[in-house]
């Protein structure tokens, strides 16, 4: 189950390195096509 979390830094913030990070390491695990779409748009709001 994925969960969606608010980005915790400001707008105009560079992302932290962490965030995606964590979120590399979940697409490396997953094998659906459509979680990885979701995960990596959600990275990028």
């Amino acid at each position: 189950t994925m969960k969606l979390f608010a980005a915790c830094w400001s707008i105009g913030e560079p992302a932290p390195y962490l965030h995606l990070a964590r979120t590399f390491d979940l697409v490396e695990h997953e094998r659906s096509r459509l979680k990885i779409t979701s995960m990596l748009c959600n990275m990028f709001r």
